[in-house]
C-alpha cells in the first residue's frame, strides 16, 4: 500500500497524541523513559532536535539511558549522522525501512529490534555498545555491523533475521543465538566472546571464512561448511551438545576446556592445540591431532577416515584418552593411516568397552622425548601392526607400551624398536609376530590378569625370533602361551616365573645362557613342540599329542624335569654317531609316549653304533613305543642306575658275553617284555623265549 502525504501526517499525530497520553504520568525531567522517533526533517543530523519528535516542545535529543528509539518508514531521511558523538540510549528499534547510521558510538542500556524490512547497517565509524543483559530481536530484517561492538553485557539474539558481524570486535559477553542467523563477516569478528547457541539448527553461519571464537557452548546443528573454526581462545570452560557438520576443521584454543557432545559429521580436522577437548558424541572426522592439551574420546563411536597421513596424530607434550566405552576406529587400508605418538605424547585407553581400532599405531618413532600408551581397567587395542621405539638413531626418542589392569591388546605385529619398552602388568597382550630391529635388545616385562596369560604370540602362524629380555614385572609372575603353526625362538636368559604354554607350532629354547624359559614350568599340550639346542627349567610337562625335538635342528636340549605323558612323542635325529639329537635333564625324567627316531643329512647308522639320546639323575618307566628309522635290529637301553638312555644295532654274530644276556632276558612267557632285551627278541613278538633262543644258537659262534 503507498501512503500520501496526508496520510503520514495522520499517523505522526496519531503516534504524537499516543506518546502524549503515555507521559501524563511522568515527570518533566528524564528520570523515566521518554520515547523518541527519528523524522529526519530537516537533516540526518542526531544532534538536531528538529529530527525527533517526542513530548511536545521539548528539544531534546535521545541521550540518555532513559530515551528509547524508534526509526522507521514515516521518516524522511533514512542515512543517520551521530556527528562522532556518544549517546547513551535505552530501547533502539528499526522497522519497516532500511537505515543506516555514521560516526558515533551508541551505548544500547536495554535491547535491539528490527521488524519486517527494518534493514540496518551501523557503518565502519559507528561503535555499539551493549551495555546491559538484553535482547536483540531480529525478525524479518537484517543487520549489518561494519563497525564494533563492545562492551561485555550478554546479548541474547533471537528472531527470523540475520545479523553480520564484519569488524573485529572486543566484545566480551556472551552471545546467545536462537533462530536469528549470525553471519560473521570477518574471521575475528566474535574471537572475545562466548557464542551460546540454543535453538536448532545453531543459527551461526561460518561457511565460506576461517573464523575464530572466543568460546562456543550450547545446543542445535552448527555448519561450519568447509572452513577453519578456531574455539577457545578467552580460555574459559564450555560445552556444545549440538551437532557439527561440514567438511571444515576445528580447532581448540586456549588454556580452558571444551567439551563437544553432538556429533561430529565428515569434518576434516580436529585439533587441540591448547588446554582440554573433551569429544563424546561420536561421528566421522578425516583426522585428530593433538600437539598439546588433553584430549578425551567419551562415548560413541569416532571414525577418522583418512587413507593419506597420520590419522590420529599425539604429539609434542600432548595427552589424549579414550574413555567410557568409546571406540575409535581407523581405516583398515592406505599406506600412512595410522595412530602414532612422537615427542612427550601419551595415549590412555581405559574402561569396559573403550578400544582404539587402527592399522598402525607408532608409538615414539620420532622426535626427542618418551611417548607412552597405556592400556587399562578393560581398554582395549586391536592393531595390526605396533611398533614401539625410536626409527632413528640419533634423537633418542623412546616408546613404551604399557598395559594394565585387566586391558587388553591384540596385534598381528608388535614390532621393537630402538628404546622400545613393554610393560604387560595384570592384562594381556595377543600378538601373531614379535618382531625387533636389529641389534637391540628390549625388555619385555610380564605378569598375568587374575585369570588369563600375559604374552600370547603366534596366534595367526606367525613366526617370531626374540633377543629381548622378558622378565617379570612388579606385578608378580608372568605366562607365556605359544599358539598356532609358526615358531617363537626364545635367545634370551629370560627370568620371567609363569608358565610357558605351547598349544601350537614349536617354540625353540635356543638361548647360550641361563634358560629360555625362566624359572617357569613348561607345558607342551596337543599339537604344541618343543625343540631348540638351549635351556628350559623347572617342569616341562609333554601331554597327549605334545612333541618335544632337541636341537635346531640338531644339537642338545637342556631341561629340568621332564615328563611324557601318554601319546606324547619324543624325536630324535642322528646324524652320526657324534651329531645326534639328545635331553640333558637336571631333574627325574618320566618316559613315557613314542619315542621317534629318524636319519638327517643322509646318514644311516650301522651295527655296533650307538646313541645316548637323554640324561637324567633319576629316570622312571620307559617309552611306551619307539619307532626305529630303519629294519636293522635296533636295540634300547634304559640305564636306571646311571640315569642313561641310549638306542644302537645290535650284532649279528652272538658270542659268550651275548650268552650270559640272553640268558638273562629269557624270562618265561610270563615276565614283563625287558626294553633293555631288544637285540634277543629275534623273532620280534616282543618277549625273548625258546623260538629266539633256538635262533641265538644258529648265530652263536662259540667264542
Amino acid at each position: 500500500m503507498k501512503l500520501n502525504q496526508i496520510d503520514v501526517q495522520r499517523i505522526r499525530c496519531s503516534r504524537t497524541l499516543m506518546l502524549a497520553g503515555l507521559l501524563v504520568v511522568a515527570a518533566t525531567t528524564r528520570s523515566s523513559a521518554v520515547e523518541f522517533f527519528w523524522q529526519g526533517d530537516n537533516n540526518d543530523n542526531w544532534v538536531n532536535p528538529g529530527n525527533w519528535e517526542q513530548n511536545s516542545g521539548s528539544g531534546d535529543i535521545p541521550e540518555t539511558p532513559n530515551d528509547n528509539v524508534t526509526f522507521d518508514f514515516l521518516a524522511d531521511r533514512m542515512d543517520v549522522d551521530l556527528n562522532g558523538n556518544t549517546y547513551d540510549i535505552g530501547d533502539m528499534t528499526v522497522q519497516l525501512a532500511p537505515f543506516q547510521f555514521h560516526q558515533g558510538t551508541l551505548r544500547i542500556h536495554e535491547g535491539l529490534s528490527t521488524f519486517v524490512k527494518g534493514d540496518t547497517l551501523f557503518s565502519s565509524d559507528v561503535t555499539i555498545e551493549q551495555v546491559n543483559n538484553d535482547y536483540w530481536d531480529i525478525y524479518d530484517s537484517s543487520v549489518i555491523m561494519e563497525g564494533q561492538l563492545v562492551g561485555s553485557a550478554n546479548i541474547t539474539l533471537d528472531g527470523n533475521g540475520n545479523i553480520t558481524f564484519s569488524a573485529i570486535n572486543p566484545y566480551s559477553g556472551t552471545l546467545r543465538i536462537g533462530f536469528t542467523e549470525v553471519i560473521l563477516g570477518h574471521p575475528n569478528a566474535l574471537q572475545d566472546c562466548t557464542v551460546h547457541t540454543y535453538s536448532n539448527p545453531g543459527g551461526l553461519r561460518v561457511n565460506g571464512l576461517d573464523a575464530v571464537l572466543g568460546a562456543l557452548s550450547g545446543v542445535g546443528t552448527l555448519n561450519i561448511g568447509a572452513t577453519t573454526l578456531s574455539v577457545g581462545r578467552i580460555n574459559s570452560n564450555t560445552v556444545f551438545d549440538g551437532n557439527i557438520n561440514g567438511t571444515g576443521s576445528l580447532v581448540k584454543q586456549g588454556t580452558g576446556s571444551l567439551t563437544l557432545g553432538g556429533s561430529m559429521n565428515n569434518l576434516n580436522v580436529i585439533t587441540n592445540s591448547s588446554g582440554t577437548l573433551s569429544l563424546s558424541g561420536g561421528g566421522a572426522i578425516r583426522q585428530l591431532l593433538v600437539p598439546a592439551g588433553d584430549t578425551t574420546i567419551r562415548s560413541g563411536a569416532l571414525n577418522m577416515n583418512n587413507e593419506e597421513g597420520n590419522v590420529f596424530h599425539i604429539s609434542g607434550d600432548g595427552n589424549a584418552s579414550i574413555q567410557n566405552g568409546a571406540v575409535v576406529t581407523l581405516p583398515s587400508s592406505g599406506v600412512t593411516n595410522r595412530t602414532v605418538l612422537t615427542n612427550d605424547a601419551d595415549l590412555t585407553i581405559e574402561d569396559s568397552g573403550s578400544m582404539l581400532i587402527s592399522p598402525r599405531l607408532d608409538i615414539g618413532p620420532s622426535g626427542a622425548g618418551s611417548s607412552q600408551v597405556v592400556v587399562q581397567n578393560d581398554g582395549a587395542i586391536v592393531a595390526e601392526r605396533i611398533r614401539v621405539g625410536d626409527l632413528a638413531s640419533d634423537n633418542g626418542a623412546a616408546g613404551r607400551l604399557t598395559v594394565l589392569s585387566g586391558g587388553s591388546v591384540e596385534t598381528d605385529m608388535l614390532w621393537f624398536s630402538r628404546r622400545g619398552h613393554v610393560d604387560i602388568t595384570e592384562a594381556t597382550l595377543s600378538t601373531n609376530i614379535l618382531g625387533f630391529d636389529n641389534n637391540i635388545s628390549p625388555v619385555i616385562s610380564i605378569s598375568d590378569p587374575f585369570n588369563g596369560t600375559a604374552l600370547t604370540v603366534g596366534v595367526n602362524g606367525g613366526n617370531s625370533t626374540v633377543e629381548a629380555l622378558i622378565e617379570n614385572s612388579s606385578a608378580g609372575a608372568g605366562s607365556i602361551r605359544k599358539e598356532g603353526s609358526g615358531v617363537l625362538e626364545l635367545r634370551n636368559a629370560n627370568t620371567y616365573s609363569g608358565n610357558t604354554s605351547v598349544y601350537g607350532g614349536t617354540l625353540l629354547a635356543n638361548n647360550t645362557m641361563g634358560t629360555a624359559t625362566g624359572s617357569s614350568n613348561v607345558h607342551i599340550r596337543n599339537g604344541g613342540t618343543l625343540g631348540g639346542d638351549g635351556s628350559v627349567s623347572n617342569l616341562a610337562v609333554v601331554y597327549n599329542g605334545g612333541t618335544v625335538t632337541p636341537g635346531n635342528p640338531i644339537g642338545e636340549l637342556n631341561a629340568g624335569t621332564i615328563a611324557f605323558h601318554n601319546g606324547s612323542t619324543l624325536e630324535i635325529e642322528l646324524a652320526d654317531t657324534d651329531t645326534h639329537d639328545k635331553i640333558v635333564a637336571t631333574g627325574t625324567s618320566n618316559l613315557g609316549g613314542t619315542l621317534d627316531i629318524s636319519y638327517a643329512n643322509g646318514f644311516t647308522a650301522q651295527e655296533g653304533d650307538s646313541f645316548i639320546i637323554l640324561t637324567a639323575p633319576t629316570l622312571l618307566t620307559a617309552f611306551d613305543n619307539v619307532n626305529y628309522p630303519d629294519a636293522q635290529p635296533w636295540w634300547i637301553n634304559y640305564d636306571y642306575v646311571l640315569g642313561i638312555v641310549s638306542v644302537g644295532i645290535c650284532n649279528s654274530e652272538m658270542d659268550i658275553n651275548d650268552y650270559a644276556r640272553f640268558a638273562d632276558c629269557m624270562n618265561g612267557p610270563s615276565a614283563e617284555p625287558d626294553p633293555n632285551c631288544d637285540c634277543f627278541d629275534l623273532d620280534d613278538d616282543g618277549d625273548v623265549d625258546a623260538v629266539d633262543f633256538a635262533s641265538f644258537q644258529t648265530n652263536f659262534n662259540g667264542n
